[in-house]
């Protein structure tokens, strides 16, 4: 028995046709496929859409299909499949004819009039467009919108805009319905008369069109930043206002003449910052994952902290820091233990103490934020341990290799990393928490230590 191939379209669209009816315009599609099997005796179709029961049953003679009355402004997809028996159907075929027409994007207008002057304002689906009297000013723009998308991020949040002459045209990065217009509208139509106070708030009257002479300003395309501060605008008086009635038309304009300001450029957090940090807090010291409250110690350090010598961005950056610390563990037999632990005079006594003083350079990355900053990073460190006996063994119990192991000290090399976050105090002292992790060599002692942070940034 021959098997099904899949239908083959010889014409994928044989005919579009658009044709009023009931004062509508509708769309009249044809499709055409090829009869290359003579065994086949039956075809089905399904429209735009495919279900177990949605199928229409065709003749094997039938080579095309024609669907009167559709929408001009939607795609239709045709599914054809064949069979020699009726009950064992083919691969699935489709072909899609294409809309005909685009529909226009709905638009909202509205108006306002401000000290004598008229203000546009026409919502369509992805644009705000405002048209203004050219007495105003491209800066006076610029304030009003990055104030109104301070003041509305749900809506102009990394939205841009672009003025050209008087008009200017807001882009939003979503699509707005018939309920946002309206919103927006209300928006703008109370955030210019806002504004306008603001800014020609003294002028008690309306200024005469043949007073502005205003220069075309060229075209300016900006993206705005609403997180970022508002800009600040100085009050810009109308033309007419600022120049005697008397005064000639050419100072007239050479007064009303824009006046260029610096762009608006976003703060940047994750600027060079040195830091210097003094540590605090307590060291656990294990060989496997089980817990000894005897294993608790004390270490404090300092650190010099070298952030965002690279910046990414405005808040990524990534840097170098290093650390130097010590760390107190007792000697054996001084019964200084959590557990054991036998009186002051003992815990004061020098000979009661051995020291771990650790030196480590670490290649970090920070997050960086206008409250805190966030950071994590991994590097070399180099110990050195005085055990202060002359039983080489202590060396061991702490983590150090028994082949550098004198009467005096040891040393040894290893792995560190560290994680922690600090909270800006004001714009030099800091407050943070921090995680370390040691791991030395080749002993294969682990630390970890939990530490309070007190930074000064210059």
């Amino acid at each position: 028995m021959k098997s099904l191939k899949k239908v083959f379209f010889a014409l994928m669209v044989l005919a579009m046709v658009i044709s009023p009816l009931a004062a509508a315009q509708v769309m009249n599609v044809t499709w055409q496929w090829a009869l290359e099997d003579s065994d086949i005796a039956y075809y089905r179709y399904q429209l735009n859409s495919v279900s177990d029961d949605g199928w229409t049953v065709l003749s094997g003679t039938v080579s095309s299909y024609s669907a009167t009355g559709l929408d001009p402004y939607t795609d239709y997809t045709l599914y054809l499949q064949s069979s020699y028996d009726g009950e064992n159907w083919s691969e699935t075929a489709e072909s899609t004819a294409k809309a005909m027409l685009v529909k226009e994007p709905a638009v909202l207008k509205d108006s306002i009039t401000l000290y004598g002057f008229t203000v546009d304002i026409e919502v369509y689906d992805e644009d705000v467009v405002v048209t203004y009297p050219p007495v105003v000013y491209p800066s006076d723009v610029e304030g009003f919108l990055h104030t109104v998308g301070a003041k509305y991020p749900l809506y102009l949040s990394g939205a841009t805009y672009e003025i050209s002459g008087s008009e200017t045209i807001l882009t939003l990065p979503f699509q707005l319905n018939d309920n946002d217009k309206e919103t927006v509208v209300r928006i703008f139509k109370e955030e210019i008369v806002a504004y306008a106070d603001t800014i020609l708030g003294t002028v008690e009257e309306p200024v005469a069109e043949e007073a502005a002479v205003v220069e075309e300003p060229e075209d300016v395309e900006v993206v705005i930043i609403p997180d970022s501060a508002p800009a600040v605008v100085e009050p810009t008086p109308a033309p007419a206002a600022a120049a005697d009635e008397t005064a000639p038309a050419e100072e007239v304009a050479e007064e009303a003449a824009p006046v260029e300001e610096t762009p608006v450029v976003a703060e940047k957090n994750n600027a060079f910052k040195f830091s210097l940090g003094i540590t605090l807090g307590a060291e656990y010291r294990f060989d496997e994952l089980a817990w000894d409250v005897d294993n608790i110690y004390p270490r404090a350090g300092l650190s010099l902290d070298f952030a965002n010598i690279v910046g990414i961005g405005n808040t990524f950056g990534l840097g170098l820091r290093s650390d130097i610390s010590v760390g107190l563990i007792p000697r054996a037999g001084s019964s200084l233990g959590w557990s054991s632990f036998t009186g002051f005079s003992s815990a004061l006594s020098m000979d009661s103490w051995a020291f771990d003083s650790t030196a480590d350079l670490k290649l970090m990355a920070y997050v960086n934020g206008s409250v805190a900053d966030f950071y994590l990073g991994g590097g070399v460190l180099y110990s050195i341990f005085n055990p202060m006996t002359n039983d080489p063994t202590t060396a061991e119990t702490i983590g150090h290799s028994l082949g550098n192991v004198t009467e005096y000290f040891s040393t040894a090399w290893g792995a560190s990393g560290i994680i922690g976050t600090r909270f800006h105090l004001g714009s030099v002292v800091t407050l943070g928490i921090e995680g370390n992790y040691r791991f030395l060599l080749p002993a294969a002692k682990h630390y970890a230590s939990a530490d309070l942070v007190l930074g000064f940034t210059f």
